[in-house]
């Protein structure tokens, strides 16, 4: 059984390949179904946005990314972390006859709006419950943001997941009731796991926020929770039945304050061409339109982009290679002032987070 990236819940049959069913469990609007007798997607016309720029269900992040699902033999449903988010897509400004796919750098041959913020309400995602035999969902509890942490079920008929706003809780598998939470106090991405020693049962989680979304991503919609750049903790916790030991203290939520010094003249054209330079070397990591989604610096508040020489040492000399910045001696003198400008005006745009 397969929930991946494409929408399409695929069940094969293990002994021969044979497919045997393929639903849609997310919304996907980029086919139609899928072909029994090859396994190949019917595809929905208009879906390589061949004549004019076109919204995709499915994003690239997928229906369900690469979080664990769950399955319980006991109930027979698994437990998939869905997702909902479109990417638009546009190649009405790429010469497909001269393009080439650079190297190391970010270029799709298509406009997919890494260079504007992605907004707090950019999408939904559900912890679901999937019948593989009947071929439909039994129950879904919605999720907050679209970014979803992996499942874990248990012989108990327990399901637990860790969600992007803090909160660890325990479902009942059979029918998705609450029976039990707590706040980590960081962002989760990853799924918990269980284990048993001495005859005691133990649920372990990794708690600190990051994963692609959270980099390549990013945006108003991970930066709204103050999971900072370094702002908190990163754990390992372990949970058990009748432990009373408390969430240890990880740090407060934080929130960037951009700079925005009056005496910098901005100039438009500039930034143009630093957005195409943002988006092929810095968005990875720094987050669409210049917000950092928590997992690296937000560079609208780095003291380094309001001094050229400073930026230079960072970006082409490698000073804080270190700290897991790379070098970029590929990029000029030229490309640098752009990228400045482009990340002056997007703090020029923004206004500080409220808590």
């Amino acid at each position: 059984m397969h929930a991946p990236k494409n929408g399409f819940f695929y069940i094969i049959d293990r002994k021969d390949g044979k497919l045997l069913s393929a639903e849609p469990f997310a919304k996907v609007t980029w086919a139609t179904g899928i072909d029994m007798e090859t396994g190949r997607p019917i595809e929905a016309e208009g879906a390589r946005y061949l004549t004019e720029p076109v919204t995709i269900w499915p994003s690239v992040f997928g229906a369900h990314s690469w979080h664990a699902m769950s399955y319980n033999p006991g109930t027979g449903l698994v437990y998939i972390p869905k997702m909902e988010l479109a990417t638009h897509w546009d190649d009405t400004k790429i010469d497909l006859n001269s393009w080439k796919k650079p190297s190391f750098q970010i270029d799709v041959g298509a406009e997919v709006g890494l260079g504007n913020d992605i907004p707090k309400d950019a999408g939904v995602s559900s912890l679901m419950a999937w019948d593989p035999v009947k071929r439909k969902a039994v129950w879904e509890i919605p999720q907050p943001n679209y970014w979803n942490a992996g499942t874990l079920t248990t012989a108990g008929n327990l399901v637990f997941q860790g969600r992007i706003d803090g909160k660890f809780a325990a479902y009942d598998a059979r029918d998705g009731k609450e029976l039990w939470s707590v706040n980590v106090g960081s962002g989760i991405s990853a799924p918990p796991i269980t284990y048993a020693v001495d005859g005691t049962q133990y649920v372990s989680l990794l708690v600190g926020f990051g994963g692609a979304a959270v980099a390549y991503g990013g945006g108003s919609s991970m930066a709204q929770y103050g999971w900072g750049y370094r702002g908190q903790l990163r754990q390992l916790l372990t949970f058990a039945v009748g432990a009373d030991k408390p969430i240890p203290e990880v740090g407060e939520p934080t929130f960037v304050r951009v700079l925005n010094p009056p005496e910098f003249q901005l100039d438009d054209t500039l930034a143009d061409r630093g957005e195409h330079v943002y988006k092929a070397s810095c968005a990875w990591c720094h987050g669409a339109g210049a917000v950092s989604g928590g997992y690296t610096p937000d560079l609208r508040a780095s003291e380094a982009f309001l001094d050229l020489d400073q930026l230079k040492t960072i970006v082409q000399d490698g000073a804080l290679q270190n700290n897991g910045m790379p070098n970029f001696k590929n990029l000029s003198d030229g490309d640098l002032e752009a990228l400045r400008h482009f990340v002056r005006k997007k703090a020029m745009e923004a206004q500080t987070p409220s808590h």
